[in-house]
């Protein structure tokens, strides 16, 4: 039997039966929820950080986590954004932006209600790709002139973010454990600040937001100059930083996904050397 212990996975060797008989020193058949005492957990070993990890929970459980549900309204906005999206500009941004809204909140609830998963991590970048490529898909329609740049743009979101899941994974996942993913230069300055993290996030958005409105009108003026360009160019420098920081990824994670292929070569040589001498 596997169960989750909040969003972390344990073995067979971590069942709720037995997580009891090491609590307690006896077995607890109980198909309910185990009521485990604190002061008796600690003893067993078991690892926690919250009461909310000593729940048992199941697959269903974690589909239905408010962080999860979150998730899929976004989804839903998401289409409605693909539907609008060349006839209804106004309902179209409206559901992007709601969906990008939706995208802090359901982190927020993750965090508060303690109902962080993997599933609702792969759910939420997998959301952020899919609206952020459907965009890109519309402007390089819109602007075929520039299609190129919003090509080169998208390939090096994609890779700079494929790449640095992929470390990430392989560093987990690695015999050798010394191997940590560790940020350079602008990394380091750019995942230092949350707040400043989501500043470049969402000037990123704008940009590609304002070209998509731009197609259409031109909004409000302020002296003859649209408000919508203003933004626009205001914006570009962020776009460009946010890109120099996916090519950052890039460079960083194949630097570490080579150091642990390094590693695990001169481990697994180690040990066919060894088995040689006895």
């Amino acid at each position: 039997m596997i169960v989750a212990v909040g969003n972390k996975k344990m073995g067979p060797e971590l069942s709720d039966d037995r997580i009891a008989r090491r609590s307690n020193g006896r077995a607890n058949n109980n198909n309910n929820n185990t009521d485990f005492s604190l002061k008796n957990l600690k003893n067993t070993g078991v690892r926690y950080q919250h009461q909310h990890d000593l729940q048992v929970i199941s697959a269903r459980d974690v589909f239905l986590y408010i962080p999860n549900l979150i998730g899929y309204v976004r989804m839903i906005l998401i289409v409605a954004f693909y539907y609008y999206t060349y006839h209804k500009p106004a309902r179209s941004m409206v559901c992007y932006l709601l969906a990008a809204l939706l995208d802090n909140a359901d982190g927020f609830a993750a965090r508060k209600l303690h109902q962080c998963s993997k599933f609702g991590a792969a759910l939420d970048m997998l959301l952020d790709k899919v609206a952020y490529l459907g965009l890109v898909n519309t402007l390089i329609q819109f602007y075929p002139s520039h299609a190129f740049w919003f090509q080169l743009s998208s390939a090096i979101d994609l890779a700079g973010h494929w790449m640095y899941t992929q470390a990430t994974t392989a560093s987990e996942n690695s015999n050798n454990h010394k191997i940590v993913l560790r940020h350079y230069s602008l990394l380091r300055w750019y995942y230092s600040s949350e707040n400043f993290l989501n500043v470049v996030c969402f000037g990123n958005q704008v940009f590609y937001i304002c070209l998509y409105l731009m197609n259409f009108t031109e909004g409000l003026t302020v002296f003859g100059v649209s408000l919508i360009r203003v933004f626009l160019y205001a914006s570009l420098p962020v776009l460009t930083f946010r890109t120099l920081i996916n090519i950052n990824h890039i460079v960083d994670a194949s630097i570490h996904l080579v150091k642990i292929d390094v590693m695990d070569k001169q481990e697994a040589r180690r040990i066919a050397f060894s088995s040689v001498k006895h």
